[in-house]
């Protein structure tokens, strides 16, 4: 059961990128100087890119490990040896970002086993178990219950009285997954109590529909202009809780609520949902508000059609194994759809194609950016073990990395890629300033992920070396301290560690 656990974390956390939440925090003055952010806009990001990058160079996971000490540094324990983050360290008291690292937690923790499942070092272990205590005890502490994570949080977001359900970024899959693989390292009744409080949750705040399915409403998201919207991407909707809804049914298949519910059932509500929304585009399929937009063209991961595409290949293996054949049928001919509509985008585009966007549906890291697009055809070409499509998506992936690269600014013997045109103007950049979001979501670590996968996918020279040229600039403008490594969030290309 841990090998299946370890590897359906690896994947889960490819699409792991956490947005930073709002704040009703009093106003306060600015932050003086770069946040040193504790999520995928910062250490967290650089972490799970220079693990991947480890595989195509072990130089790479010293970079790694000296994040790892930094956050254990930075680590906020309280009387009983729990472990918490601030958002950002460099954030003076009453600032939006000074506040405990809701929901980005599980993240750094599932980093920490993670790294653990690599280097078998100990204090790996026990700082993500100690994080995943924090995160399975607060609820109860805070909501007077046992279930401890099955109640209340909305309130990370400062919206008290609502309740955070789908999504991975934002929701309860991210919490769903961490617990999981804590319980495989160390079964322990907090995790299974843990565990229990989110099927709990996810299934009181099910909207049942006729056919079996079901879905779960998204937060009041601001971007989002019909409030009646039900997200179905990974990111901030229906993909990012059904994932591990099926990775705990094929890991647990006898595991079931006290009234029968089991995490397959609600995974397979959550997948009929999905099928009423697929849009034939393309050749395959793609879905509406995959993120915040009705129409939705992105075929990237967090919020495109690769986290969908792997909410049905979960469908096809669980259902194969423990479930319905011929729904595993039926999800296995929507992932393919899925991988499908990436797969014809990249093999469609221009020869001379350039990404100029930071991102929606263009730009550069895994979330909704160009980084992310071959990512779920190369996951469902290998579970389907067929030369053929393998060498086809192997061609596509090539393809799009070489747009990426070419996309890329050389600075020295390195590759970044600066923000540019909307991201510029959202960040409040200036035009002449060349500045880098380092962040996995739309930013370079996200490029550095996107292509070292890629890279070791396809084993194409060039493309490895467009990895480490992105790899260098991040070690580059490490700020190397007594206690490890950290990363702002935004550095100028001219800038010097």
């Amino acid at each position: 059961m841990r090998d299946r656990i370890r590897i359906a974390a690896r994947l889960s956390l490819l699409f792991a990128v956490l947005a930073l939440p709002a704040s009703t925090a009093p106003a306060v003055e600015p932050e003086d100087g770069p946040m040193y952010l504790t999520d995928s806009h910062g250490a967290s990001g650089v972490v799970y890119c220079m693990l991947s990058m480890a595989d195509v160079d072990p130089k790479y996971l010293d970079c790694a490990e000296q994040t790892l000490k930094w956050l254990m540094h930075v680590a906020k324990r309280d009387e009983k040896g729990r472990i918490a983050w601030y958002l950002s360290e460099s954030a003076p008291k009453g600032h939006k970002n000074r506040r405990l690292q809701l929901p980005g937690m599980p993240l750094a923790a599932v980093l920490f086993l993670s790294a653990y499942e690599k280097t078998k070092r100990p204090e790996y272990k026990d700082t993500g178990l100690a994080a995943a205590r924090w995160l399975a005890d607060v609820g109860a502490d805070k909501w007077g219950t046992d279930l401890g994570i099955a109640y209340g949080w909305g309130w990370a977001f400062g919206q008290k009285g609502r309740v955070l359900v789908p999504g991975h970024s934002h929701g309860l899959g991210k919490y769903l997954q961490l617990m999981l693989q804590a319980r495989s390292l160390e079964p322990d009744h907090t995790f299974d109590k843990a565990l229990d409080g989110i099927l709990i949750h996810l299934k009181t705040n099910a909207v049942s529909m006729d056919g079996g399915a079901c879905a779960w409403r998204s937060f009041q998201w601001k971007h989002v202009k019909d409030k009646g919207a039900i997200l179905t991407g990974y990111c901030f909707g229906q993909a990012g809780v059904i994932i591990p809804l099926l990775e705990t049914a094929m890991a647990m298949p006898d595991h079931k609520l006290s009234d029968g519910t089991t995490a397959l059932a609600l995974g397979n509500g959550g997948l009929r949902y999905l099928i009423r929304r697929a849009k034939p585009a393309m050749g395959g399929y793609v879905w509406p508000y995959m993120r915040f937009d009705k129409r939705s063209k992105n075929s990237g991961l967090g919020s495109g059609t690769g986290g969908i595409g792997l909410a049905f290949l979960r469908g096809y293996q669980a259902n194969r194994k423990h479930g319905d054949k011929a729904f595993a049928a039926e999800c296995l001919k929507y992932a393919k759809g899925a991988a499908e509509y990436a797969l014809a985008r990249i093999e469609r585009a221009p020869e001379d194609t350039r990404f100029v966007g930071g991102g929606g549906s263009g730009g550069f890291g895994v979330c909704g950016g160009a980084g992310g697009t071959a990512y779920f055809p190369m996951i469902l070409a290998k579970a389907l073990g067929d030369p053929g499509y393998a060498e086809r998506v192997k061609k596509a992936a090539k393809r799009i990395s070489g747009f990426l690269i070419a996309s890329g600014t050389p600075v020295g013997d390195m590759l970044a890629w600066p923000l540019t045109g909307g991201e510029r103007k959202r960040h409040k950049v200036r035009e002449d300033v060349r500045t880098v979001n380092m962040a996995l979501d739309y930013g370079q670590t996200g490029v550095v992920l996107a292509l070292a996968e890629m890279g070791k996918y396809t084993q194409d020279k060039q493309v490895l070396a467009g990895a480490r040229k992105a790899a260098d600039f991040v070690i580059h403008h490490a700020v190397k301290t007594d206690h490890g490594w950290k990363l702002a969030r935004f550095v100028r290309i001219d800038a010097q560690p």
